[in-house]
């Protein structure tokens, strides 16, 4: 079985209505190009420059950002991956880090949220600490479509090979990888990391980014891409707000689990 996902890659910003539209126009372009599967990058929505706005931007899984990218999912007969959306959470002042999947009919069919919260201090002097407004999740989950079984993660989660160990065990068949990779931590590690996660697992592994400027405080990798169970990269975005598109064939990738069928020479230890 054969089917084409697109992988977007965004400059999401503090306007979250920009943000939504521009999700809008890639819903359409993707499924006008045949697309049946659409992921989109972390903080697709909104891209916030401190915790107080992003807790003010945050919402239910029923409020409006995702009840219209639901109704255009639908109009568009496609399938969304969303994540991480800033999941509000009643009385606290942290939100989940959520990673959402719509059907083609606009319905939400599963959610992970971020387990692994990033936090860092760079050489390049700026700091992260996810964890002083992010509550993290606890389980990790994977999502049956009508194309294929994918495994569901959030950026910094990518570094984890355990996680992604987990979600082949559940039955993964495509690794889900929507991100906000930092300029610097990206252009060491993002490709490496993620060609390392689809040869390991033996799965295809599609990873939408954010890219570029979205503050004076964060500057992003990009290089959204979808790679293959043989680690070679079979499409990759640009230097600007676009999509990629590549095939994910179940008929390859069981051929390579079967020839090297390392999920059952691995050894727990």
């Amino acid at each position: 079985m054969k089917t084409l996902v697109a992988v977007a890659q965004m400059t999401s910003t503090d306007n979250k209505a920009h943000n939504l539209a521009i999700c809008e126009e890639l819903i359409a372009k993707a499924a006008h190009k045949g697309a049946q599967f659409l992921s989109f990058p972390e903080n697709f929505a909104y891209f916030g420059d401190n915790r107080e706005k992003t807790h003010a931007h945050a919402e239910a899984l029923d409020g409006a950002s995702i009840t219209s990218l639901g109704n255009c999912a639908k109009k568009n007969n496609i399938w969304l991956s969303l994540g991480g959306f800033q999941e509000l959470i009643l009385g606290t002042q942290k939100i989940h880090n959520t990673h959402i999947v719509i059907n083609n009919l606009g319905n939400l069919v599963s959610l992970y949220r971020k387990i692994h919260l990033f936090s860092a201090n760079l050489s390049d002097k700026t700091h992260y600490d996810e964890n002083k407004s992010v509550l993290a999740g606890t389980r990790a989950v994977c999502v049956k479509t009508p194309f294929f079984t994918a495994g569901l993660s959030i950026c910094y989660d990518l570094r984890f090979a355990n996680l992604f160990w987990s979600l082949r065990h559940q039955g993964a068949q495509v690794m889900l990888v929507p991100a906000a990779f930092t300029q610097l931590t990206g252009k060491a590690h993002w490709e490496i990391l993620l060609r390392a996660r689809a040869i390991e697992t033996q799965s295809y592994v599609v990873a939408a980014a954010q890219i570029g400027e979205h503050n004076a405080r964060r500057k992003t990798h990009g290089h959204a891409m979808i790679v293959d169970p043989w680690g070679h990269i079979i499409a990759e975005c640009k230097e600007d707000q676009d999509l990629a598109f590549g095939v994910v064939d179940l008929n390859y990738l069981a051929k390579i689990r079967e020839e090297m069928p390392v999920a059952k020479h691995r050894k727990n230890l």
